[in-house]
């Protein structure tokens, strides 16, 4: 596990800001949602070369340094871009999926009367 020890955390910190875009714009395209996500994970990452005391405190807090991060990485932004990537994979199979299910559940008809009759 070469590669998931030290990039897990990073691509998993990804896909945790897909799922909250998500949560948040539900109705959002899969391609906006990528997006917003990707430029959140990049603007925190690159947020942590702006050394301010008042938020370096807040970083030296362990929810602090979950959600901002402690020091800039380079090699972080690739982490984010693959966690990102899977989140949009995983999103898009979910909701192909869900659509084909709507499409292939049994419809109600209404009938003249206004009753509903099942094909």
């Amino acid at each position: 596990w070469p590669v998931i020890g030290p990039y897990g955390g990073d691509a998993a910190w990804a896909m945790a800001a897909y799922a909250g875009s998500r949560l948040i714009y539900p109705a959002r395209s899969i391609m906006m949602i990528t997006v917003l996500s990707l430029a959140t994970a990049f603007s925190v990452e690159v947020s942590q070369l702006i050394r301010l005391e008042w938020l370096d405190e807040i970083r030296s807090t362990r929810i602090g340094a979950l959600l901002l991060g402690r020091g800039f990485l380079w090699s972080d932004l690739p982490a984010y871009a693959g966690g990102t990537a899977v989140a949009t994979v995983v999103d898009a199979i979910v909701r192909h999926r869900s659509c084909q299910r709507a499409a292939e559940a049994p419809r109600a008809v209404v009938g003249e009367v206004g009753r509903e009759v099942r094909p």
